[in-house]
C-alpha cells in the first residue's frame, strides 16, 4: 500500500512542482473585513518548496489550486495545526490531513497534506471555495464506476491535464470487497495492479493501476463506512 501511494506521489511530484524555496510567514487576507489568518500564518517558520499552481473546477466551480512542498515533518505540522485549530476542521486518516478552515468571509480553505514519507516533505494540496460546495453535477466517464449504492461527494477536474479526482460516500460494503470489486473492472479494461492489494492473501483497501499502453494511472482507495476515493491521470 504504502508503495504504491509513494510512485502515484512522486509521479505527481514530477509534473506539478519546480526547485524554488521560500518560506511561509504569518498573514492575514483581507485585513480589516473579518476575514480570519489562512492556515499559512498558523505555520510560522515552515519551509515550502517548489508552488505550483493550476486552475480546476471543483463540482462545478471554477478554482485555483495551489500544489507545494512542506519541509516540517508531517507529525510535527498534524501537532501544530491540531493545537490551532478546532477539532472539526481537522481530519487526520493515516499518512493524510485534512483541513476546513473558515476564513470567516463567505469562504473556506480546504487543505489536503500528504506524507510522503521519513524524510521527505509533505505535499500540500490547497484550494480556497465557497462555504457552501453545490453537489457534483455529475460522476466522469473518465474514472471507474462508482461502487452500487454510492453517492458522489467530490469531482475534481484538472485544467491543464485534464486528470480527474472524485470521492464518494454510501457504498455498499466493506473496503476489501468494494477494491476486489472495482480491481476486477479495472483489470478487465486493460488496467494492471502495481501492489496486487485487491488479493485475498493481502485484503487490502486501496491501489495503484497502470494502463502502460497510455500512459495513465489510477489510484483507488476505500475506508470504513462506504467511503472511498478515485483519482485517474497521465504521466
Amino acid at each position: 500500500m504504502k508503495r504504491a501511494a509513494g510512485l502515484l506521489l512522486l509521479l505527481l511530484l514530477t509534473s506539478a512542482l519546480r526547485a524554488e524555496v521560500f518560506t511561509l510567514r504569518p498573514h492575514r487576507n483581507g485585513a480589516g473585513n473579518g476575514a480570519v489568518a489562512e492556515i499559512s500564518g498558523l505555520l510560522p517558520g515552515a519551509e515550502q518548496r517548489g508552488e505550483h499552481r493550476e486552475m480546476l473546477r471543483f463540482n462545478g466551480l471554477r478554482l485555483e489550486m495551489t500544489v507545494s512542498r512542506i519541509l516540517t515533518p508531517f507529525d510535527e505540522l498534524a501537532r501544530l495545526l491540531a493545537g490551532q485549530l478546532k477539532p472539526e476542521e481537522l481530519t487526520r486518516s493515516g499518512g493524510t490531513l485534512r483541513v476546513n478552515h473558515p476564513l470567516g468571509d463567505g469562504r473556506v480553505e480546504r487543505y489536503l497534506l500528504i506524507d510522503s514519507g521519513p524524510g521527505k516533505p509533505v505535499t500540500a494540496f490547497r484550494v480556497v471555495t465557497p462555504e457552501k460546495l453545490p453537489k457534483p453535477p455529475h460522476w466522469p466517464s473518465g474514472l471507474p464506476r462508482l461502487p452500487l449504492g454510492a453517492e458522489p461527494v467530490q469531482v475534481i477536474e484538472f485544467g491543464r491535464t485534464g486528470n480527474l479526482y472524485g470521492s464518494f460516500r454510501a457504498a455498499s460494503g466493506e473496503p476489501e470487497e468494494l477494491l476486489r470489486s472495482t480491481a476486477a473492472e479495472l483489470r478487465a479494461t486493460g488496467w494492471t495492479p502495481a501492489a496486487g492489494e485487491a488479493s485475498p492473501e493481502i485484503g487490502g483497501r486501496g491501489d495503484l493501476f497502470l494502463d502502460i499502453a497510455n500512459r495513465r494511472i489510477a489510484w483507488v482507495s476505500f475506508a470504513p463506512g462506504g467511503i472511498g476515493s478515485f483519482y485517474v491521470g497521465t504521466y
